[in-house]
């Protein structure tokens, strides 16, 4: 959504096509590095701590890390939609 409302009503360049095309790859970049395979390393490392550990771990992993990722979403998109729109 920050690609396109950044791109608003921009006249199509080279230079924005490949932007766009480049802030797209991010987004499936960091899709891919928050998706795959982490869910059985998560899992194996759950099996292999004792009940506390797994509730710390679960605290720290999909508590904070959660607000950190989040965050760094929002800040990724609206850099886009500013650098879309400087195009």
């Amino acid at each position: 959504m920050a690609v396109g409302s950044g791109a608003g009503k921009l006249a199509l360049t080279a230079p924005l096509l490949t932007f766009c095309v480049l802030a797209l790859t991010l987004a499936a970049m960091l899709w891919w590095t928050y998706f795959h395979r982490d869910d059985v390393r998560a899992e194996h490392a759950f099996l292999q701590a004792s009940p506390a550990q797994r509730t710390r771990m679960a605290v720290m992993g999909y508590g904070y890390g959660h607000f950190v990722m989040i965050t760094g979403i929002i800040l990724i998109a609206a850099g886009l939609k500013v650098g879309v729109a400087h195009r």
